[in-house]
């Protein structure tokens, strides 16, 4: 079987076609301008339900806390909770979901009395092992411990841990061009939008029951 061999035009076309900006030049390489992608690994689930509910239940999210000592800890765990809450909204883990910036200045015992009387099935919690808000220039990462627990028994249904992080300026030199990094403007808002997917894809399937005997995807059924 012959080999073929793509002109360099077509080679250069294909690198543009991939890429989100583009330098051609004509007497050094051109430059490809690639997204930063956010680096991690599948949250790792160390406590699940045996079986889906019944029916999806509801849930109220509390502000998570930082387990860092670092300025501005309580403000930090309030913006990285509500990109949660945004994103788990988004994607309808919950039928409702409601979330209370107050709640993180109330005990445990009250937070349970409180979800009671808004009538949802669930809190949940997290803890921000850490987090490095390295802008445009610098390596941004954000660890997290995720709790949901059970409003009627007090008990732990769910306990599972990821982290995330993006690193700038990473280049790889071709014959023809070369690839950099271009990091968005809010590394944190990045990594903690992929965080929030990848859990809640994980508690949306057990939420809705959405997979069945053989691991197969169900359809979500209609609101």
């Amino acid at each position: 079987m012959k080999s073929r061999i793509l002109p360099l035009t077509s080679i250069l076309l294909l690198l543009g076609l991939i890429a989100c900006a583009m330098e051609p030049r004509l007497t050094s390489l051109s430059i490809v301008y690639l997204d930063a992608y956010v680096k991690r690994e599948s949250p790792a689930v160390y406590v699940q339900p045996t079986k889906a509910p019944p029916a999806p239940l509801k849930a109220l999210i509390i502000p998570f806390t930082v387990g860092q000592d670092i300025a501005s800890a309580k403000s930090i765990g309030t913006q990285i909770t509500e990109i949660f809450w945004q994103g788990w909204n988004k994607d309808q883990v919950f039928p409702t979901l409601l979330y209370d910036t107050s709640l993180d200045y109330k005990t445990p015992e009250q937070i349970m009395l409180i979800a009671r009387d808004r009538g949802v099935d669930l809190v949940v919690n997290g803890n921000i092992t850490h987090v490095l808000a390295g802008g445009t220039q610098g390596d941004s990462m954000v660890g997290l411990n995720l709790q949901i627990l059970d409003v009627k028994t007090g008990s732990r249904i769910w306990h599972m841990a990821q982290a995330g992080r993006m690193e700038p300026g990473m280049q790889h030199d071709f014959i023809i061009a070369m690839t950099r990094n271009r990091m968005p403007t809010d590394p944190i808002y990045a990594i903690v939008s992929c965080l929030a997917a990848d859990t809640g894809d994980i508690i949306k399937n057990w939420n809705y029951n959405l997979i069945d005997e053989k691991g197969h995807k169900r359809k979500m059924p209609k609101s």
